[in-house]
């Protein structure tokens, strides 16, 4: 959208009889000058082609919550780089992305979340506080963008997937099978032999 103003300027060069003073000749010019002026630009993000088939395995509704994520972010300031390329996710906004993106509780917009953080689509930088990967997205000047890109591992997501980067971070974070075990067992045995201490001063004590 755009405003055009029109200002016309009129200008008239005359020939005057220096003895008389009457005027012997008149002409008029007039010129028009034309202004156009812009509106501010609208809010926007930048996707990287680069990097933009990291994302074509995501499931659609991880997509829509990245889109909804993405438009409230923060513009990049290399001069406070956890500030750029932020959201800040208050329980007011977390019900507003909920009814955005057909949530029907927040928990499983949290779930979700995780699951963005698991993918390195965002990282969490504290309580209901998350940062876009530069990498994939950006928002302001190229040298801001740049500053924070310096803060992210490019090698998370270079030549892989969403699918593959979370398979293998989820999969890294629940324990094994053989761990679960392990940890079962332990337990077995502390709970026997705090039986078997039991019993034995019971007995001490009836004997005595």
């Amino acid at each position: 959208m755009k405003t055009v103003y029109e200002t016309v300027h009129e200008v008239v060069d005359s020939q005057i009889d220096p003895t008389t003073g009457a005027v012997l000749t008149s002409n008029s010019v007039a010129t028009k000058t034309t202004q156009v002026v812009h509106k501010a630009e609208p809010q926007y993000v930048k996707l990287y082609i680069k990097d933009m088939l990291y994302m074509r395995d995501m499931p659609k509704g991880l997509s829509d919550i990245t889109l909804a994520l993405a438009s409230r972010a923060t513009y990049a300031d290399s001069s406070n780089i956890d500030q750029g390329l932020r959201v800040a996710l208050t329980p007011y906004i977390k019900e507003e992305i909920c009814r955005e993106c057909g949530y029907t509780n927040v928990r499983s917009l949290n779930n979700d979340l995780t699951k963005l953080v698991k993918g390195c689509i965002i990282k969490r930088l504290g309580t209901g506080t998350y940062q876009l990967n530069p990498h994939i997205f950006g928002k302001g000047e190229w040298k801001d963008i740049e500053s924070i890109q310096a803060t992210w591992d490019y090698n998370d997501i270079k030549g892989k997937t969403f699918n593959t980067v979370f398979s293998y971070y989820d999969k890294k974070d629940k324990p094994s099978s053989n761990k679960i075990l392990k940890h079962l067992t332990s337990l077995h045995v502390l709970f026997f032999f705090t039986c078997f201490c039991h019993i034995c001063l019971n007995v001490v004590t009836a004997v005595m």
